[in-house]
């Protein structure tokens, strides 16, 4: 995003941006802006903790009609004598489609929905998660890749990335993201409403 400012700023004259020409320095701009405002100041503590990480799985399936359905398991190694299991699941919204299709018309939008479940998740268990290093598990790469790098080239998925970003800042939590094969991941079950 940066690197698209900088572009902008090079081939035009200095002025007021207007940022909404839909460039690729408006765009970054825009981004920086949602992030910024969705943020607040956050203390990350670079010493050790006295909890252990909490173990987060996410997915998503897709239903008829393009619509989808998303499954959440979190342990809590720390919640209790023996830690817990919770565990999470529920359907897309129709209208969550429509914003999506007005960002980019697509015939699946897996990708997009295990984004959403990424997001629904820090939404879901603010305390367990709330200054905790995670180590968060998906079976899908292209939403793994987004997660992990903070961006995709995809509007839909571009703004659901957002969203976790601000998320993960206001929780003040470290997630680690990694892979997990579909038949390993516990959250397929819920997923599919069968946990």
């Amino acid at each position: 995003a940066a690197s698209d400012v900088y572009k902008r700023q090079l081939s035009h004259p200095p002025g007021r941006l207007n940022l909404a020409d839909g460039s690729p320095g408006a765009i970054a701009l825009n981004v920086l802006r949602r992030i910024v405002s969705g943020s607040c100041p956050v203390d990350f503590h670079v010493d050790a903790t006295s909890q252990r990480p909490v173990v987060l799985l996410t997915d998503a399936c897709t239903t008829q009609h393009k619509l989808g359905w998303l499954g959440i398991v979190l342990w809590d190694p720390d919640d209790g004598p023996a830690g817990r299991l919770y565990h999470a699941a529920g359907g897309v919204p129709h209208w969550m489609l429509v914003i999506l299709e007005r960002l980019q018309m697509k015939k699946t939008y897996i990708a997009a929905y295990e984004l959403l479940a990424e997001v629904c998740a820090y939404n879901s268990f603010p305390e367990q998660l709330r200054g905790r290093i995670v180590h968060h598990f998906v079976d899908n790469t292209a939403a793994l890749a987004g997660s992990k790098s903070g961006y995709s080239g995809k509007p839909d998925c571009a703004r659901l990335i957002d969203a976790l970003v601000v998320r993960i800042l206001r929780l003040a939590c470290r997630p680690w993201f990694g892979f997990v094969y579909s038949e390993d991941n516990l959250s397929d079950l819920p997923s599919r409403e069968e946990f």
